[in-house]
């Protein structure tokens, strides 16, 4: 199934016109298939025949193979973009294409790219050896300097729709029951990628955890037993980072129903009214708070530990 066909269209004509900038700045919500469309138009730049592409000359096979020697995917190493990938980046923008007229470059995930990386990329970026072709995949665009942003083409990928997603899910996983599959509509928000992503045994270990999490929250399980669950991740602070960012789904699940009365997307309806006879509109805003500033802090390579507590204690502060 392919989404944003109207945007990926509109691109082929032009490249098949010669029409090609040398940046491309490709911004949509995590999952709503950046990567995929970065390729595709590889795919139409590398390609050697006329009638772009062609999906079987050798450049085309490489491409979907992931073996073209001039298609170049680099992705962050650790939390973030660091100036020696970019130096490494800049060394292979010098080198000549191998096969055709081109050498194309993907930066994926370029928001969390560090400022001196950024600037360090600026040097080859304003002005690239000819036949050099980037794509910086972001999922927010005010997180790249302006003076990057604006040597680029910006092109913007939609959210996906819940009937797409559907339909993508029912197809890429036809044995899912119908509940599991509506789960991972709702949790998807219009990313199709994330909605795949919900079947993934690591995230599903993760959403079950983080579900068991905010039980222990808004179910009143007692302040013994939050600090227990909590603090048994304070030696697991990768696997506590996959799942907080499913609880923070479920915190503002809370906190929307509360104030508008609307279904969530991680949490089912009867959890939600559930949870909201426990908290109160201003206590469900806290919570979902109280859990981004432990998101934000342990991002920031904040002791997890020292964090857990914290958020425990926010917790029973805030549900008295």
């Amino acid at each position: 199934m392919e989404f944003n066909a109207s945007v990926k269209n509109a691109l082929t004509e032009e490249i098949k016109k010669g029409i090609i900038s040398h940046a491309y700045i490709v911004e949509g919500i995590h999952g709503v298939g950046k990567k995929h469309f970065a390729r595709e138009m590889a795919k139409v730049i590398l390609c050697e025949r006329e009638n772009k592409p062609c999906g079987s000359c050798g450049s085309c096979e490489k491409v979907l193979n992931s073996s073209h020697p001039d298609l170049h995917f680099y992705s962050c190493e650790g939390s973030s973009f660091k100036v020696a990938q970019v130096r490494e980046i800049r060394k292979s923008v010098s080198m000549p294409p191998n096969d055709g007229e081109y050498g194309v470059f993907v930066l994926d995930g370029a928001h969390n790219m560090t400022v001196a990386a950024q600037n360090a990329l600026l040097k080859v970026f304003e002005e690239p050896p000819k036949g050099t072709v980037f794509f910086i995949l972001t999922e927010k665009r005010e997180a790249l300097l302006p003076t990057v942003v604006s040597r680029g083409r910006i092109i913007s990928l939609s959210p996906v729709s819940d009937g797409e997603i559907r339909a993508f899910l029912k197809e890429r996983f036809p044995k899912k029951s119908e509940e599991e599959t509506e789960a991972a509509v709702r949790l998807a928000c219009g990313s199709a990628g994330k909605g795949e992503e919900f079947f993934e045994k690591q995230n599903k270990t993760a959403i079950d955890s983080a579900l068991k999490l905010a039980e222990g929250i808004y179910a009143g399980a007692g302040r013994y037993k939050l600090y227990t669950t909590v603090l048994s991740y304070t030696k697991k602070r990768e696997d506590f980072l996959r799942l907080l960012p499913f609880l923070e789904e479920a915190a503002h699940d809370v906190a929307v129903y509360k104030r508008f009365g609307k279904e969530g997307t991680i949490l089912p309806l009867d959890k939600l009214k559930t949870y909201g006879q426990r908290v109160g509109r201003k206590a469900s805003a806290e919570l979902l708070d109280a859990i981004i500033a432990t998101d934000i802090a342990l991002k920031s390579n904040a002791n997890l530990n020292a964090s857990l507590t914290e958020l425990c204690g926010k917790i029973t502060e805030i549900l008295g």
